[in-house]
């Protein structure tokens, strides 16, 4: 008699989102006027983090566009190299790799320059999000950014309601660019959208407050309340320097960052979360059923990547191996 094969537990972290190739000047300090070339680096904050989950030993795969163009082959190189699966990374002869100038003072704190003209992540589109291939991983991720478009949009809705379908943890990087959008009522109106259906949630102080609309006098338990209160079941409140709030529906915890040389400030969102994630898909855990133990350690593990990646030049160059 024949028998049926037993599906595979899902395991890993899908990221949809942004590749981009960022562009700095030799060495932190050093404007772009005064540089005389600039260093290509592997760049957009969801590639960061699923190379950050990729060096966490994790399974790790990216859902994304490129152009056929040398920084994108170059991009698409550098991602097989950490072991990122890129089978669902199309390419457009119609749009380019996307870059971003990036410009990073003595103290490692960033300005970007997009050069967003026709640019290949958001040419993302609802056949590019494959059913079977999201159910296979434990946790999908997505940002903010790709919600600007609406082909992309659509695309990043498709992801989240096939994992969400499935049972599957949804992570949410409120990373909030507001050059990207016309105005800013647009980009907080699509943000408390997809807060909403994220089960897992991060953004710095700024964000939370914009995102709530509260008031800077707002303590960050408050703001971690107030974001627990919207859907997500775990919230990282990221605070710099000063580490992160780690919180659930059974504890809520400050984390210390520890205290490193900043180089450049590029990805330590991203490792921060690349990180977070990885140690999710392994928890056999809901994430509102995380004990503080666990919590903690998720945590500090956390915020070291963060620290860590702050000390050279690049958003991945830094990130930690498990």
């Amino acid at each position: 008699m024949a028998t049926s094969k037993k599906a595979e537990r899902p395991r890993g972290v899908l990221v949809l989102g942004e590749v981009l190739c960022d562009l700095f000047p030799p060495k932190s300090g050093v404007p772009f006027v005064k540089a005389a070339s600039l260093v290509p680096r592997l760049g957009g904050a969801p590639a960061n983090v699923a190379v950050q989950v990729a060096r966490m030993g994790v399974r790790s795969g990216l859902v994304s566009a490129l152009g056929t163009d040398p920084l994108g082959d170059r991009m698409l190189a550098e991602l097989k190299g950490e072991g990122v699966e890129v089978g669902h990374v199309q390419r457009r002869a119609s749009h380019r790799t996307g870059v971003t100038l990036v410009e990073v003072d003595g103290d490692g704190e960033r300005r970007f320059y997009p050069l967003v003209e026709r640019r290949s992540d958001l040419s993302l589109c609802e056949a590019d999000v494959v059913p079977a291939y999201v159910r296979s991983f434990a946790v999908v991720h997505t940002g903010t950014v790709t919600l600007r478009a609406a082909s992309s949009r659509a695309a990043q809705q498709r992801f989240v309601s096939e994992a969400r379908a499935a049972g599957r943890l949804v992570s949410l990087d409120v990373n909030l660019r507001w050059g990207m959008y016309a105005t800013r009522d647009e980009l907080l109106r699509r943000a408390r959208a997809a807060l909403k259906t994220a089960d897992v949630v991060k953004a710095t102080r700024e964000e939370a407050l914009a995102l709530l609309g509260a008031s800077a006098r707002v303590s960050n338990a408050k703001l971690v309340e107030r974001l627990l209160a919207a859907g997500p079941r775990l919230v990282f409140l990221t605070l710099d320097a000063a580490g992160a709030v780690v919180a659930n529906g059974r504890a809520s915890l400050s984390v210390p960052s520890p205290k490193v040389k900043v180089v450049d400030a590029t990805g330590a969102g991203d490792a921060f979360l690349g990180v977070a994630l990885a140690k999710l898909a392994e928890l056999r855990a809901t994430p509102e059923a995380v004990d503080a133990g666990a919590l903690a350690e998720l945590g500090h593990a956390a915020c070291r990547a963060g620290a860590a990646c702050c000390t050279a030049l690049g958003a991945t160059t830094a990130m930690p191996r498990r």
